[in-house]
């Protein structure tokens, strides 16, 4: 046989369809024939084109198999160009044509490409954008694309955001969409946000693919700051400068510079200080509770904002008493007057103040509890009625305290003296007295009357002092033979007269008291023996400084004592009797309620 015969393909084109991803199979057997025979009739099968050994073709077979799994989005169609030939010594060949048809799967999940608005910054990874508050949510937050690299419904791709109540997607043409939120956003509500794009194909089965990206909302100054509360501070009064009294706080929600506060007293005080920084306050001063206890001033709080915030709170210093100072009366010493023999309450009042703002002050005694007591107000009262002639005036101290501190004055109560008294006779002791007529007037005379003979000094006492002590003297029926000379002496109106046995009425007066004393005068004739003996009895001694002189048949007492003592324990008495016998004359002189008797014999 010559080899004169080419080989011939059944067809010279092969048509073959296989669905992508499908795994490595047969796909088809081509066939050639040739009418030699022999080693001319052998026929070889070449595949020119493999597509990177993506195809195999059995040499000797022709069975064409393949290697990989084919994607329908690289490669719809492949041509694969085929040759054979025969084995002989001139080799004749022929070609033909398999076009290998890739039929469409859903294998591709939607892509999901996404960009911020260009007015953002954003991270070097593009997954984050910083967005400022005040941001109009009219304009788009990013802009996504979805493409789906399979075909027809497979190819088409939804996109939902999440979270769809507050952020929605927006179609600008196919596939291409805005994001856009349904809010403004407030940083100090919600700082940051995560939103989640979800795009989903509608091939069987659907595929689904996702991508997450971040908001980062940035601070703007849009919060004032805030304070919790008025604040309230008390402050012990008398302070060292300086004296922390407290702390205020307000709070800004924004971030920064933004929510940086600065504090400030308005108007700047003199007496408070403020730490700018922390809203710590300080004294400037030290406070007096007596000149002023409650301060009222304005503290703001400003922040450091472009343009700054601020706010105002009011801030009140209460002042706290202490008790520095001691009850005072308002005089050194008190001095009352009270009527004896009287029936009376209220005495008098007494007043002590305290610096010490609304004090409390109640009022003690020290002595005389058992007489007088004192009222919370200072109002001295008494139970008692008084006698003048026991005890004329009464001190009493008076206790001022504030239950912590004391002061005290003196009170003297004096016992006004009312007439109650009435004159007492002290000399004579006795109700007769003996007299001698004599001639001799040089010691005592009556100037008024000088024939008048002068026989004793009326001495009496009343307890009472003053005008109330006053005695008028007087003898009662207008005796024509005695009268009452100065100072309260009994005379003798003249010497003439006979001797004998008289009687009169003294009347001793004092307002609407009056006391009668009825005395015996003994009138005795003149005696020249006796006389002489009188005159040279002319003796003076002293004691205690009282002189008493003795002239004659008279006694007479100078009681230098008498008008200070004004006490009849001082009164000194004179009786004259005469002796048993003619010659002799006894003379006592007593001294009331002294034990002290004096005799003189002749």
């Amino acid at each position: 046989d010559v080899n004169d015969c080419r080989p011939r393909f059944e067809s010279p084109v092969y048509n073959v369809t296989i669905a992508e991803n499908t795994v490595p199979e047969y796909l088809l057997k081509i066939h050639a024939v040739d009418n030699d025979i022999g080693s001319n009739a052998e026929l070889i099968y070449t595949l020119e084109n493999d597509y990177d050994k993506l195809f195999r073709l059995d040499k000797q077979t022709g069975i064409l198999t393949l290697n990989q799994a084919l994607d329908y989005e690289l490669h719809k169609l492949y041509q694969l160009n085929v040759q054979v030939h025969d084995n002989g010594v001139n080799p004749l060949g022929n070609t033909c044509i398999i076009y290998v048809y890739v039929l469409d799967q859903n294998d591709h999940a939607p892509s999901i490409q996404m960009k911020f608005n260009p007015i953002f910054e954003h991270n070097q990874d593009g997954n984050m954008a910083y967005v400022k508050e005040s941001f109009d949510i009219n304009l788009p937050l990013a802009f996504v694309t979805v493409f789906d690299q399979d075909s027809e419904d497979r190819g088409k791709a939804q996109l939902t955001v999440e979270p769809h109540r507050l952020f929605y997607h927006e179609l600008i043409r196919p596939n291409y969409y805005a994001i856009k939120a349904h809010q403004n956003f407030d940083r100090e509500s919600v700082s940051s946000y995560q939103i989640e794009l979800h795009a989903r194909d509608f091939g069987q089965p659907s595929l689904r693919r996702s991508m997450t990206f971040e908001l980062n909302i940035t601070d703007i100054n849009d919060q004032i700051p805030q304070f919790h509360t008025n604040y309230t501070f008390d402050l012990i009064e008398n302070n060292r400068i300086p004296t922390i009294i407290g702390q205020i706080h307000a709070y800004d929600n924004d971030q920064g510079l933004n929510g940086q506060i600065t504090y400030a007293i308005i108007p700047e005080s003199s007496y408070f200080f403020i730490t700018a920084n922390d809203g710590t306050i300080s004294t400037n001063t030290s406070f007096n509770y007596e000149i002023k206890r409650k301060y009222k001033f304005q503290v703001r709080a400003r922040d450091h904002g472009q343009p700054p915030l601020e706010s105002f709170i009011d801030v009140q210093i209460n002042i706290i008493n202490i008790n520095e100072f001691s009850p005072t009366f308002e005089q050194d010493n008190y001095e009352f007057f009270v009527y004896e023999n009287k029936t009376i309450q209220f005495i008098g009042q007494v007043k002590a103040y305290d610096l010490d703002f609304n004090d409390s002050i109640s009022y003690v005694l020290r002595n005389y509890e058992d007489l007088f007591r004192v009222d919370s107000n200072g109002k001295i009262f008494t139970h008692v009625v008084f006698d003048r002639e026991l005890q004329e005036e009464y001190k009493l101290t008076v206790i001022a305290t504030d239950n912590s501190t004391i002061g005290s004055t003196i009170v003297t109560i004096k016992i006004l003296d009312v007439n109650d008294n009435p004159p007492i006779f002290i000399w004579p002791e006795s109700d007769e007295i003996q007299h001698i007529l004599s001639h001799d007037h040089s010691e005592r005379i009556d100037i008024n009357n000088p024939n008048a003979q002068f026989i004793t000094d009326i001495t009496m006492y009343d307890d009472d002092i003053g005008n109330n002590s006053l005695i008028d003297l007087t003898i009662s029926d207008n005796n024509e033979l005695f009268y009452v000379g100065p100072n309260n002496s009994l005379w003798l109106r003249n010497s003439s007269i006979q001797p004998g046995i008289f009687y009169i009425e003294l009347q001793a007066k004092n307002f609407e008291f009056e006391t009668k004393k009825f005395l015996q005068i003994i009138i005795n004739e003149e005696n020249s023996l006796k006389l002489n003996l009188f005159n040279n009895m002319n003796k003076n001694f002293h004691r205690k400084n009282v002189e008493k002189k003795l002239y004659g048949s008279r006694l007479i007492v100078n009681d230098e004592d008498k008008s200070k003592q004004n006490s009849p324990q001082t009164k000194s008495t004179t009786v004259i009797l005469p002796s048993s016998h003619n010659s002799d004359y006894t003379i006592i002189t007593k001294q009331r309620k002294v034990s002290c008797a004096n005799v003189f014999m002749s």
